[in-house]
């Protein structure tokens, strides 16, 4: 194995960032299965890529020609997986429907089907230096129609992708202007990372489409091109392991790990902790300021003359909430409260009375606090 230069160490550094997310995934209860685990197959799958490259570069001789063989598929995967991860992320209690498999077909048939369970798909060269190789000058290997077509596919793997990836963001557009009165910043930090996610997946294709674009316009294979889209995935892995230490919750959606993590460097005291919470309770309870729709975290912390940080810190680790979900329960139940008294009122008038934007985020929050939506609420109430 030739020594370790710096694209090597920035590979190996990036797969081992996979791991790391891979096993933070594993040891936490997952409060979005569908999220967490979509994405933890992308990392395997960015991870098993970047992996390939570096064992080639390497000069590493590997003796089952699978090892090299099943990346050339592997954007028949992502495309699929990254809807995948976009919906569960933006919607909370996602369900995987099994119908959706079907999305994962071509990847399976010519990826791991076809390739690994007979022979002749795949040829000596293009599994040691890349499936572009079949249509290049200096191949002496029979090419036969397979050949021909696995070739082919590598190209068109990345138009799959493509239109993953454009669906995934009109999907995405929509539920935030959808969403855009709803009071949540979890969810606004979301919006940014299936951004970064989606824009970072763009530029690898189009680098990707150069890369393709160079090998049929010189018609002669350079190994060393495939940097052009290898270390753009690196830098998404890179992206994605600082949106997990910046904003937890809009990557992982974990329970308990994160914010451990996110504060075990905190100058602020366990007393003193305690003091700025019974500070928050009596301000929240006397002025009522959840009735403020326009109420942010910023906001807040200046009224207790509290540093953000630190604000954000107590209402996690002492109430094991988010700062919307800490405001909204305060909301929900004042909302309970009218509709117990002012039963004229219609759910709007109410959901605006006690601080919400819209129906659709005082719904979701009231279910989320209650179990049942307001409407079915005031039934049970008034039925008694």
């Amino acid at each position: 194995m030739s020594s370790l230069d710096f694209i090597s160490i920035l590979l190996i550094l990036s797969v081992g960032q996979c791991l790391f997310l891979l096993f933070v995934i594993g040891i936490n209860k997952n409060r979005n299965k569908v999220a967490n685990w979509s994405l933890a197959v992308l990392l395997v799958a960015f991870a098993w890529y970047q992996l390939e490259f570096l064992l080639i570069r390497s000069k590493l001789d590997a003796e089952y020609s699978f090892v090299y063989g099943t990346r050339y598929g592997s954007w028949l995967l992502v495309g699929p997986l990254i809807l995948l991860y976009s919906r569960a992320s933006l919607i909370g209690n996602y369900k995987f429907i099994w119908p959706y498999l079907i999305h994962f077909v071509p990847f399976i048939v010519f990826t791991l089907f076809l390739p690994l369970v007979f022979d002749g798909w795949l040829t000596k060269r293009s599994v040691d230096y890349g499936m572009l190789t079949v249509f290049d000058n200096w191949n002496r290997e029979p090419i036969t129609w397979k050949h021909y077509t696995f070739g082919s596919i590598f190209g068109l793997q990345f138009l799959h992708a493509l239109g993953y990836l454009i669906f995934a963001y009109f999907e995405t557009s929509s539920f935030r202007e959808k969403s855009f009165q709803s009071n949540s910043n979890i969810n606004n930090q979301i919006f940014k990372t299936q951004k970064f996610l989606l824009s970072g997946a763009v530029v690898t294709i189009g680098l990707c489409s150069l890369f393709i674009a160079y090998q049929f316009i010189t018609r002669d294979y350079r190994r060393n091109a495939d940097y052009f889209y290898v270390i753009p995935m690196v830098f998404i892995v890179y992206g994605i392991i600082y949106r997990t230490i910046r904003f937890p919750n809009s990557v992982l959606h974990l329970e308990d790990i994160i914010p451990k993590i996110k504060y075990e460097k905190s100058s602020l005291p366990d007393q003193v902790a305690v003091e700025y919470l019974k500070k928050l309770e009596v301000k929240v309870q006397q002025d009522k300021i959840y009735r403020n729709s326009e109420l942010r975290l910023n906001d807040l912390a200046e009224s207790l003359e509290i540093s953000r940080h630190h604000l954000s810190q107590v209402i996690n680790e002492k109430l094991n909430q988010s700062f919307f979900d800490y405001i909204n329960a305060y909301r929900v139940k004042e909302a309970k409260k009218l509709i117990i008294e002012a039963e004229s009122r219609n759910m709007l008038e109410i959901a605006f009375a006690v601080g919400f934007n819209n129906k659709n985020s005082f719904n979701n929050a009231f279910k989320k606090n209650t179990g049942m939506n307001p409407t079915t609420y005031k039934k049970e109430v008034i039925q008694g």
